[in-house]
């Protein structure tokens, strides 16, 4: 069984780097940037958990499956993570109707966040379509 994952472009893509990589790198440079623009982001309650942390595991694993199975369509695939992120935006923080109503620096942080995740699906789906595996991570 671990031969077969290692051999697996599908699981090294979505599994790996997308969704193991592509958790842990969104939360660390989030924090990062909450760090370095000096907010007072409350990171760890209910609301954050379901827009930022289950959205974005559902994001990645779309989108990575997307650009995975369909490379041909690689362009049309990012225009529609550009209008992923602008609904999202506009759901749940109103950024272009209501711009005034909430804190710009904590809208900026959460499309920030939203372009990282949606990066790691990049390129996790860029390494499933180019049939990279784990064997060739570690074995060289």
């Amino acid at each position: 069984m671990w031969a077969q994952l290692c051999d697996s472009p599908a699981f090294f893509g979505l599994i790996v780097v997308s969704g193991l990589f592509g958790a842990i790198g969104t939360f660390c440079i989030f924090l990062i940037l909450v760090k370095l623009v000096g907010s007072t982001y409350q990171t760890m309650d209910q609301e954050w958990f379901f827009t930022g942390v289950v959205t974005g595991i559902f994001e990645r694993f779309f989108f990575t499956t997307a650009l995975g199975l369909f490379t041909s369509q690689g362009s049309g695939l990012l225009t529609a993570m550009i209008g992923w992120v602008a609904v999202k935006g506009q759901v749940h923080y109103k950024m272009f109707s209501e711009a005034g109503s909430r804190d710009m620096k904590q809208v900026y942080l959460g499309l920030l966040g939203s372009l990282t995740s949606l990066l790691m699906a990049v390129v996790g789906g860029y390494l499933w379509s180019e049939g990279y595996t784990l064997r060739h991570l570690l074995v060289p």
